[in-house]
């Protein structure tokens, strides 16, 4: 019903949540709209709705409300709740008549061509040929930006100030972009126009601009969906001389000579007016491409789609050097301790993820850290920096190893003679104007940060409720997704009123963990998902398992630590054995966790997906894809290594149905694991088969055929049976 975005104000700091949408609307729904994204955002300072005319006035009135400005209070969790301003837009649509509406089209086109990767970009060993045969190092692909409909609708709104008078035609330059037209019409049939009728036709870029003949060229408007030098406009006016440069519209933009090109978007970065914009993309003719003499290919983007030939796919064999810089340094004192955990995400703690979790419940719960001595050193260090004599309070997050945190702190100040008061962070939220205090200064004390959602919504409020005087932010452990993640959330707390880097802002320890999943759930809960969709019923100890893998979802549980994966066929559960080659410190195997293996593996694919060179990469583009070698199960024998990489995986770097030759590879890797299933060199089997059966790795249908007649009745275990009975129901007769 909505397509969102935020706008941020570089000089005072603050943003707004704006929400457009063509759709007749209740206040529920905008509600719902800004609860959304107020669960993954901090609180806007304001909001905008923006829609067509004939809906502003129900609109304005819906947000008048008590029912919606009571809400709107709770959702947003600010003292002056952020107020509602409607923006109406008539048969000309979004027209940049003053700064905020240019503003409003230019972030909210960017930040789509950024949200649905619009520019694919060359890799190390690919770049592309254009339908111009000109070879560069990206390709803005507009159609990979047309996924949603209020998203498409407010590219079409921003368009609408180009259509001619009584427009008849419009001619896109690939099919594409119909839906951009079509939402068009759309719009001009709301408003009651005659131009709502028109006829749309593609004319195929390049290759086909001479072979059409352009129809009603005076009453027509001419869409071309992405452009770097303007220089298809510049050959349909050659080829159809009756077409005026008004009528010839380049939605998006990117190139030296904005000025002289007819855009809705201009893509170009600039540190003032776009800074999410992107770089200038290299362009060269075919005799004098230095990417080819780089021994680059050259990949054609063919078709009226503008869509890369073919798919390369690319196996990755994963080395004991692409650990993460740091890994065994960062975990030696935390494997063997239950730290490390796998399923679980604290409700309160606003992490992303429940892929890894870290009890720092537990490692916070007295000043020995669990004999971490990392952590007690550093801590002197972050409280020494954190508390001064002008400290007057500290708020802490809701989470209980914020609390934990927060009494090791107050047991610092004790010890230096000072007594801090302490409240939570839902304490200030509810009572902004008890707690607000002028100078002195504020510590925030948090466990830890994985997006920093809660820590933006704590510096908010504390705009209201620390009036002059300083702000400090001590951190038990930060893991963002990347570096950028932290970045951005490090340079908003430390802003303030004078300027970047006012706030002081510490850190116990950090490294960069994966966030939330591309395919949205993890092994686990797939697993679980399973086992409750089939119309024939699982034994009774795979039933026990489920219920055990949901148990760990409560905060009593605290995820899984030692029961991650399926045991063998003997009913052994995985262990560890000697010379784990990601760990460069000596262990005994009997103290390792299964969880403490799990995030090890799961730290090394983050790094292989997020960094690194091209060659020692699982990035994933539009004409690469890039698995996970098969050769990895056999470097890697130990079975709870092997189980690792399955549940750690994106089932796409698990997907070998895509190239026959990697399927075949596999499919003789897992003839041995399951041929010796009843030895150390098969412990993993029945952790091979949940992954086949949930999808999560993937042969072609014929391999998948020949080891489902080899091995489905080889073993009197019910497990064994309930699985392959799974792969022959979900995936041979489907």
């Amino acid at each position: 019903m909505f397509f969102s975005f935020r706008s941020d104000n570089a000089r005072s700091h603050k943003h707004r949540l704006v929400l457009f949408t063509t759709s007749a609307i209740e206040a529920d729904d905008l509600l719902d709209a800004v609860q959304e994204y107020c669960e993954c955002n901090s609180p806007p300072d304001g909001i905008d709705l923006i829609t067509p005319d004939p809906y502003v006035e129900a609109c304005r009135t819906a947000t008048k409300e008590d029912r919606f400005l009571t809400r709107m209070s709770a959702i947003s969790r600010q003292l002056n709740t952020p107020a509602v301003q409607v923006h109406g837009f008539g048969v000309k649509g979004l027209t940049p008549t003053d700064d905020r509406i240019a503003e409003f089209i230019q972030t909210g086109l960017v930040s789509l061509y950024r949200r649905h990767n619009g520019m694919i970009e060359a890799t190390a060993t690919h770049h592309y040929e254009k339908p111009s045969l000109r070879h560069c190092s990206a390709f803005l692909r507009t159609g990979n930006v047309l996924i949603n409909g209020p998203e498409i609708e407010f590219i079409a709104a921003c368009c609408l100030r180009f259509v001619p008078d009584q427009m008849s035609r419009i001619y896109c330059d690939t099919g594409a972009i119909h839906a951009i037209a079509y939402a068009m019409l759309r719009l001009l049939a709301l408003f009651g126009e005659n131009g709502s009728q028109s006829i749309i036709t593609s004319f195929g870029s390049y290759r086909q601009l001479k072979e059409l003949r352009f129809t009603e060229a005076t009453c027509a408007l001419v869409l071309i969906s992405a452009s770097t030098s303007g220089e298809l406009s510049k050959q349909l006016r050659e080829v159809e001389p009756r077409f005026r440069p008004s009528q010839i519209v380049t939605i998006y933009y990117l190139g030296d000579d904005a000025e002289h090109e007819n855009h809705v978007c201009n893509l170009l970065h600039d540190p003032e007016r776009n800074v999410n914009g992107y770089k200038r993309i290299l362009s060269y003719s075919a005799d004098a491409c230095p990417m080819c003499r780089a021994k680059s290919t050259a990949v054609p983007m063919t078709g009226d789609q503008f869509l890369p030939v073919g798919v390369n796919v690319y196996p990755l064999l994963i080395r004991a050097s692409d650990a993460p810089s740091g890994l065994s340094s960062f975990l030696q004192p935390l494997v063997g301790k239950s730290l490390l955990r796998a399923n679980y995400s604290d409700p309160q703690c606003g992490s992303t993820s429940e892929d890894l979790f870290i009890d720092l419940e537990l490692a916070f719960a007295n000043d020995y850290f669990l004999d971490v001595e990392r952590w007690r050193n550093r801590f002197s260090t972050l409280v020494a920096h954190s508390v001064s004599l002008d400290t007057q309070r500290i708020v802490c997050l809701d989470d209980p190893a914020s609390r934990r945190l927060t009494e090791r702190v107050i047991e610092y100040c004790n010890s230096k003679g000072k007594s801090v008061p302490f409240i939570t962070n839902s304490e200030l939220q509810q009572n902004l104007s008890q707690y607000t205090q002028e100078g002195g200064a504020t510590l925030v004390v948090a466990s830890a940060f994985a997006t920093g959602r809660q820590l933006l919504g704590v510096a908010q409020a504390l705009r209201y409720a620390q009036i002059s005087g300083a702000i400090n932010y001590a951190i038990g452990f930060v893991r963002p997704n990347d570096r950028d993640v932290l970045r951005d959330v490090r340079s908003h707390l430390t802003f303030g009123d004078n300027g970047p880097d006012e706030h002081g802002f510490h850190v116990l320890d950090q490294f960069f963990f994966p966030s939330r999943r591309p395919d949205k759930e993890n092994s686990w809960q797939r697993e679980v998902k399973l086992l409750s969709d089939l119309e024939f019923s699982p034994p009774s100890v795979l039933v026990s398992r489920a219920a055990k893998i949901q148990q760990a979802s409560s905060s009593k549980t605290r995820g899984l630590l030692n029961d991650l994966f399926m045991p063998s066929v003997g009913r052994k559960r995985l262990m560890l054995r000697p010379g784990f080659s990601f760990w460069d410190f000596g262990y005994d195997p009997r103290g390792i966790s299964q969880g403490d293996v799990y995030t090890t593996i799961s730290l090394v694919l983050h790094a292989l997906r997020h960094g690194g060179r091209e060659d020692r990469s699982l990035g994933q583009f539009d004409h690469v894809r890039r698995v996970i070698s098969p050769r990895c199960f056999e470097r890697f024998n130990d079975g709870v290594i092997q189980a690792s990489i399955l549940r750690a995986a994106h089932p796409v770097e698990l997907d070998y149905s895509i190239s026959d030759s990697l399927s075949e590879e596999m499919h003789e890797v897992l003839r041995t694991l399951f041929n010796q299933r009843r030895t150390e060199v098969g412990e993993a089997a029945i952790e091979f088969l949940v992954a086949l059966a949930t999808g999560q790795l993937r042969l072609t249908q014929s391999c998948i055929g020949t080891l489902y007649e080899e091995f489905a009745n080889v073993t009197q275990s019910s497990i064994w049976h309930f699985y392959w009975e799974c792969i022959r129901r979900t995936i041979l007769l489907s």
